[in-house]
């Protein structure tokens, strides 16, 4: 029996996914407001924790290049001393990722009430309640089941891998057969992996929507819009790449008048304890400095509306399963 197709009231419009942010019920104004201050406290909180971890992050990079050659040789010592390196620079990590997500929470919570409730708290817009909660709580479990799934479908690839290199080792025909599943079954992964995705992606839209914690609902009201949606998310996802990068791009090379920074970001440095020690030096300039903080806000400005932009293809799809069950009119 065919599967049905599911039949809209409303059609998916991809123009207004994308400019989904643009056009919240608080107006340019608000969107303003929750850009400006979200990008003022993730400054914030860089210029606060941030210092350890770019201390750290300069070590684990001067650790790795002078030990690579250990590691790669397979010495034991080597590679404790890289997990020990390693270590000291994820604790810096993981709490500025922590604080700096928590603002991000506040940020795409304030987009949701807007878009479904209408609130707006004035000048300055952010909060950290029982919606925020919810979305955070949305977004971690999806966030733990993405990933098992990513590790699940890598273990299960690794092991057809292996049985055609084996296969391939006994009979070229064999080896063929078996290499040809394997490219299936990565084709089918990635397909899977970027369907579980977006289709739990509205979770933390639907949960302010609804003043009740949503998770794996999303999978229903993307369902006969999974082809829209995708072509929605790789368009936003490529053109925020594009454009924070082509920032901290340009943003480097006027700070330090050369590239040495992407080197040394790629771990690909033949001396990269010689390019830190540079690179501090020149920062004490006014002449690298300020242009530096300067790109770094703008980068930090870039970043925020990417990510508003993202979150707003999830509000979006709540937003049209909403006007299909006629919860709520189109702002």
């Amino acid at each position: 029996m065919a599967k049905q197709k599911p039949v809209f009231n409303h059609a998916f419009d991809v123009g207004e996914a994308i400019a989904m942010p643009w056009n919240l019920p608080g107006g340019r104004n608000f969107l303003a407001r929750i850009v400006l201050w979200g990008t003022g406290v993730l400054l914030l909180v860089y210029a606060v924790f941030g210092r350890k971890f770019i201390s750290s992050y300069g070590d684990f990079i001067i650790q790795m290049s002078e030990m690579q050659a250990d590691v790669e040789a397979g010495n034991p010592e080597a590679i404790m001393e890289m997990y020990s390196g390693l270590g000291a620079f994820m604790g810096p990590a993981l709490l500025l990722g922590l604080i700096a997500w928590l603002v991000f929470i506040s940020i795409e919570t304030a987009m949701h009430k807007n878009v479904f409730h209408g609130i707006d708290h004035g000048a300055f817009p952010l909060r950290f309640g029982k919606d925020e909660l919810r979305v955070l709580l949305a977004q971690l479990v999806i966030f733990i089941c993405v990933m098992l799934v990513y590790v699940v479908g890598i273990f299960a690839i690794t092991i057809i891998a292996t049985m055609a290199a084996v296969a391939g080792a006994n009979s070229s025909a064999l080896g063929l057969i078996v290499g040809l599943h394997a490219l299936a079954g990565f084709i089918a992964y990635v397909v899977i992996l970027i369907r579980v995705a977006q289709g739990w992606a509205p979770a933390a839209a639907m949960s302010v929507r609804d003043n009740q914690q949503r998770i794996f609902e999303g999978w229903t009201i993307v369902k006969g819009r999974n082809w829209p949606l995708f072509g929605t998310y790789l368009v936003t996802f490529i053109i925020g790449y594009i454009a924070i990068y082509l920032v901290m791009i340009i943003g480097g090379y006027i700070a330090f008048g050369n590239m040495d920074f992407i080197s040394l970001m790629l771990s690909t440095s033949d001396d990269p304890r010689e390019m830190i020690n540079q690179m501090s030096e020149a920062i004490k300039q006014p002449r690298v400095m300020i242009p530096l903080v300067i790109f770094t806000i703008f980068y930090a400005l870039a970043s925020v509306l990417w990510y508003i932009h993202i979150w707003g293809v999830g509000t979006y799809m709540a937003l049209l399963d909403a006007n299909e069950k006629g919860l709520v009119m189109t702002p």
